[in-house]
């Protein structure tokens, strides 16, 4: 092993009154068979996996051949949106089949026009963040007046 130590010093005049030092420390060391050295292995990046909390405080409020939907979204800072689905049955929202997409990255409020008073129309709105992962979703209904 070689080992090599240097000092280089600043001297400033005398109104500064400093003196500034800078050190090099430098060591030469090979490896032998009984210690070679381990390649470093960063570590794996942490992968979010966990889904934000669903939607809280919606409100459907009917109006004349439409519905106003509100919420208010999860507190976890790595929310990005809403989404919202419709359908004629609850059971009709668990099948991409018989279910429309209403909107992709909703904002509060969105109003659902179009639809025919005294019918019965069924929402679920799923909360999902930056990397996608996706809450289990708030259903909800309503009939417009």
């Amino acid at each position: 092993m070689m080992r090599s130590f240097e000092k280089i010093c600043l001297i400033l005049p005398a109104a500064v009154l400093a003196v500034h030092c800078s050190y090099n420390n430098r060591v030469n060391a090979q490896d032998t068979p009984e210690a070679a050295s381990t390649p470093y292995t960063p570590p794996a990046p942490l992968v979010d996996t966990t889904p934000p909390a669903n939607v809280t405080s919606v409100l459907v409020t009917p109006g004349n051949q439409n519905l106003r939907i509100s919420w208010e979204a999860p507190p976890q800072g790595d929310y990005k949106a809403t989404r919202i689905y419709r359908a004629a049955s609850a059971a009709d929202l668990n099948s991409a089949a018989t279910r429309a997409l209403l909107c992709e990255n909703c904002s509060d409020p969105v109003t659902d026009a179009s639809l025919t008073n005294g019918q019965t129309y069924w929402y679920r709105l799923i909360a999902y963040d930056q990397t996608g992962n996706a809450a289990s979703g708030t259903t909800v209904s309503s009939v417009p007046v």
